[in-house]
């Protein structure tokens, strides 16, 4: 009689393989767990997200939106446990989403940015068509009055890009000649 005292083989995998931009997919994430022993009998395979519970593992796990660390491990007949395998799983399949406002005056106009998942990595913005331009905060100047449209997106840390949003600054009543 052989005595066991190996550990079964333990393999992760995730669909899609690998992660994109910043660590993030940017699409619901599955992840599988598949094991091989040395020695004929059942293996028990089970799995906690974060610091939960170790749950036995009868499927693959679906993931959408957020941040999770997934952890695997696998015992078999004679009770020898694999290492434990890691998997982190960032899911964010949102763009941000930027607000464009008046600033202080009739000729400034003020952009925020947020992001519910991985956070905005940055603002662009272009003044009527131009160039594209990364927006350090402050007021973006602008001819009021129509004369001049701003055009802003932003892209979170995933890689999501919002669709190109537009703010056409107005002259109201409180603004002065100066900003012209």
């Amino acid at each position: 009689m052989t005595t066991d005292r190996t550990a079964p083989v333990l393999t992760v995998a995730t669909d899609p393989a690998s992660p994109g931009e910043g660590g993030w997919w940017t699409a619901p994430v599955t992840v599988t767990a598949a094991t091989t022993d040395d020695q004929p009998g059942p293996v028990r395979v089970e799995h906690r997200v974060g610091t939960g519970d170790w749950t036995p593992y009868t499927a693959p796990l679906s993931f959408a939106d957020g941040e999770r660390v997934v952890a695997f491990r696998a015992t078999d007949a004679a009770g020898n446990t694999s290492p434990e395998q890691v998997v982190r799983v960032n899911v964010d399949t949102a763009p941000p989403v930027t607000k464009a406002e008046r600033g202080s005056s009739a000729a400034r106009v003020k952009l925020t940015a947020s992001d519910a998942t991985s956070g905005v990595a940055r603002t662009e913005y272009r003044i009527s068509g131009g160039r594209w331009q990364v927006h350090r905060g402050g007021e973006i100047r602008v001819k009021p009055n129509g004369r001049q449209y701003v055009e802003y997106r932003s892209i979170d840390a995933a890689g999501n890009v919002e669709a190109i949003g537009r703010y056409t600054p107005r002259r109201g009543h409180d603004d002065c000649m100066d900003d012209i």
